[in-house]
């Protein structure tokens, strides 16, 4: 049987597999670690209100086309009062849409973004004094793999050719409109369908890459509406991870490439509350498309990137804070943190913030859940190409 196969395999490489997993938390490490780690005891500072922002996604496939659902949501804690909030608004958002393949996951998982965002620029609206986000912006903003195939650049020039510029103002123009509430949101989640539906009557490969591209122009723009929006009511936005592939401090002691990232080392050699010392990029994230001015505002964009631990033993947590080169905010950077875990740890328990554990909790889409609902569309006879494996 595979099984015993695979047993095998664990026999021979046991030692191996050990020692990778160990590498992250040698002792050799630790005094260089501790170059980087500072101490603090967060002192709870608790916000008059505050939002947790997170989505969901799921996608059942059949021969041929796919459907998906997606979820995002803003819980926002407010009224204040004896330490105590005593009233919680949900904002939420969700789509069930067809798409045809190929690389139907991650237009899925852009659109649950763009939804999550769309939710947290209402949480600002909604007067929310600060916002948390689940996830990473940096990884936000990476171009999506289809358009890494091609420049990016030379399919908006395609995009330009074939529907002229005005399709990009056409989808900053529906932004403008469809943010201004929660309804309009709601009825129109991703607005690059209004605008490329009465365009693109066949979609083949080309046309494929010019929608998902449009789509990535869409996420970029509320992206930039959010944090923007964010400055000019002075309403700090944290993205926050309980995991994370970043290397930003891990190459000052471990030379050459490495799999150990820096929310290892911090997990595994340091056990005291306290935060890594603030790393601020110098350069931008990356070069983004000239379109709708863009290029401009992602050129001033940095990533404050820290690492948190809000109570003795609990879990590390990545915390980024975007910073617009030139603001007055990106001085006394440890200060900044050390109010950010006040913050965090105000309204955590176990080391993890609970408006984002409920928001997690309302969007959240089971296999389950969502085959109910392909069950209701009266399709769940179609062939998913599975069957012959019994499934």
């Amino acid at each position: 049987m595979l099984s015993s196969e695979l047993m095998a395999v664990v026999a021979k490489k046991k030692n191996e597999i050990i020692r990778k997993i160990e590498v992250f938390s040698r002792r050799e490490h630790l005094s260089e670690v501790r170059k980087f780690w500072v101490a603090y005891e967060p002192s709870p500072k608790v916000p008059e209100s505050i939002a947790g922002v997170d989505g969901s996604n799921v996608k059942m496939d059949f021969q041929g086309f796919t459907i998906y659902g997606v979820t995002a949501a803003a819980v926002i804690y407010h009224g204040l009062a004896d330490g105590r909030y005593n009233s919680a608004v949900s904002l939420s958002v969700a789509d069930v849409d067809v798409l045809s393949p190929p690389q139907v996951a991650e237009r899925v998982s852009l659109y649950r973004e763009v939804l999550e965002v769309k939710v947290a620029i209402q949480a600002i609206l909604s007067r929310a004094e600060y916002v948390l986000m689940d996830g990473s912006l940096r990884s936000m903003l990476i171009t999506p793999s289809p358009l890494n195939q091609v420049l990016l650049s030379t399919i908006l020039s395609r995009v330009s050719r074939e529907f002229g510029d005005e399709v990009f103002n056409n989808i900053e123009d529906e932004l403008t409109r469809t943010l201004k509430s929660i309804e309009e949101v709601r009825n129109y989640p991703i607005v690059v369908k209004e605008v490329t539906e009465p365009l693109i009557y066949e979609v083949d490969e080309n046309k494929l890459q010019m929608i998902i591209a449009l789509e990535y122009i869409e996420k970029l723009a509320v992206i930039r509406r959010l944090i923007s929006d964010a400055y000019l009511n002075n309403i700090p936005v944290l993205f926050v991870s309980k995991t994370s592939r970043s290397q930003a401090y891990i190459k000052h002691f471990i030379k050459g490439k490495t799999s150990v990232t820096d929310i290892m080392v911090f997990q595994y050699l340091t056990k005291e509350p306290g935060f890594s010392k603030p790393y601020l990029e110098e350069k931008p994230i990356k070069e983004m498309p000239k379109v709708l001015g863009l290029r401009e505002f992602y050129d001033k964009l940095r990533i404050l990137l820290t690492y948190v631990r809000l109570g003795e033993g609990e879990p590390v947590l990545k915390v980024e804070i975007p910073y617009l080169v030139g603001s007055s905010a990106t001085e006394a950077l440890a200060s900044v943190v050390r109010d950010v875990a006040d913050i965090l740890k105000s309204v955590s328990g176990g080391g993890y913030p609970y408006p984002l554990y409920e928001a997690h909790r309302i969007t959240y889409l089971s296999k389950e859940m969502f085959a109910n609902i392909v069950n209701a569309l009266g399709i769940s006879h179609l062939l998913t190409g599975r069957e012959v494996l019994g499934e």
